[in-house]
């Protein structure tokens, strides 16, 4: 099977909200394997942020 190439978000942003940064191998996403989307969200960077 053949990986689609994904674009970084870091090519537009200086910061992210995820504590641990999406890992690349030979130019592919790897799907994380935690729960859900498999992320954890920075609860500080999300109050930093946050607009409102």
């Amino acid at each position: 099977m053949e990986c689609e190439r994904t674009k970084t978000a870091a090519r537009f942003f200086k910061d992210d909200i995820i504590k641990n940064p999406f890992e690349y191998e030979d130019g592919c996403l790897l799907v994380p394997d935690g729960p859900g989307l498999g992320i954890e969200v920075d609860m500080a960077k999300l109050e930093k942020y946050r607009i409102g």
